[in-house]
């Protein structure tokens, strides 16, 4: 929407981009279930299998409609790519959101 909006300065594109970063992350990753480094691969290959199963079912999609708002379960390395994606945040952005957590808040962060 913000892109679309037409002419915007430097400060807008910097509010969006940190508004992005910690908003789309948090509300996708949200409702995850993470399993501990060392988790045995069998548990984790089982779960991956769930997953995809309970994702082709459209009993339970329907059923988990508002409690996944629409979306499918997410699971694997396609998950773990995405997730530290998510996480990547350049450092302008960054600086902008602490200078403004700094000024507003009085929330100092090193």
């Amino acid at each position: 929407m913000y892109k679309s909006l037409g002419s915007h300065n430097e400060h807008q594109r910097l509010a969006y981009e940190a508004f992005q970063s910690f908003v789309v992350p948090g509300f996708f990753y949200q409702k995850g279930l993470w399993s501990n480094q060392g988790t045995d691969e069998d548990v984790i290959t089982t779960y991956d299998h769930l997953v995809s199963e309970l994702n082709s079912d459209e009993t339970f999609l329907e059923e988990a409609k508002d409690a996944l708002g629409g979306y499918q379960l997410v699971s694997g390395a396609d998950a773990r790519d995405a997730f530290h994606d998510a996480l990547q945040i350049d450092d302008d952005v960054l600086a902008y959101t602490k200078q403004i957590l700094e000024q507003k808040y009085d929330a100092v962060l090193n």
